[in-house]
């Protein structure tokens, strides 16, 4: 038996040097981001892999969502669907309200095409409607807060970062799709390329973030700062 101590093998073509400092920088975040990147690597790279459209979706998806409370160090708020619709369901329930019964009934002096609604109901629709909003609103914002730097004003962040957050955006749409409705343009031996080409610009757009792109910015800031302080 030999004494020589077993060597690891050399990583796959596919884990090229920026793919690792990515990798890296998303551990020191997140390490379970850091896992599932390293597992859409490897699906993206693999095209027998099997469900590979949809668990990179998947992937990707949960990057997006956790990225950005990961770097601001915070918890973002989830729209508690089951719980709102609960509360429909049980208001709904004790009004004893059909709506159904009420269109069909041919006694109904109202159109029949038309129901009135209890308003302990609609309350509850409305909390519905108003929490999806706020949740629509936060996802916009979350794109913002995966490239903001943490001293910029936030309007003027919305407005210098709006490109590439809308590019993070489309991308994380993409994904999103896959993970749910599938693709066809991605599901045909001819569209491999597509999953390929859309998660490099993805990790283009991260590896511009773990390189600490606006970290001239920040030090400037710094800079300025510390010179108004001693002017004070």
């Amino acid at each position: 038996m030999s004494d020589q101590p077993s060597q690891m093998p050399p990583p796959p073509q596919y884990w090229t040097q920026p793919r690792a400092a990515l990798y890296s920088w998303l551990e020191g975040e997140s390490p379970a981001l850091a896992s599932l990147y390293k597992a859409a690597v490897l699906m993206v790279n693999d095209r027998a892999f099997p469900a590979r459209l949809r668990l990179v979706g998947h992937a990707v998806r949960e990057i997006s969502n956790r990225l950005p409370d990961a770097l601001t160090g915070t918890t973002s708020k989830q729209v508690q669907y089951v719980q709102l619709v609960d509360e429909i369901q049980i208001a709904w329930d004790s009004a004893g309200f059909q709506i159904e019964d009420a269109i069909l009934d041919p006694s109904a002096s109202r159109a029949r095409t038309t129901a009135d609604a209890p308003v302990s109901v609609l309350r509850r629709v409305e909390s519905l409607i108003r929490e999806h909003r706020a949740g629509r609103r936060r996802a916009e914002r979350k794109s913002e807060d995966v490239f903001r730097p943490k001293w910029v004003n936030s309007e003027v962040a919305s407005v210098a970062l709006k490109p590439i957050s809308d590019n993070w955006a489309e991308i994380v749409k993409f994904f999103e799709e896959c993970a749910h409705e599938g693709r066809s343009d991605v599901e045909t031996s001819q569209g491999e390329s597509v999953l390929e080409a859309k998660f490099q610009r993805l990790e283009r757009i991260l590896q511009a973030r773990a390189a600490e792109f606006f970290k001239p910015m920040e030090e400037l800031r710094g800079i300025l700062d510390a010179a108004n302080s001693r002017a004070s």
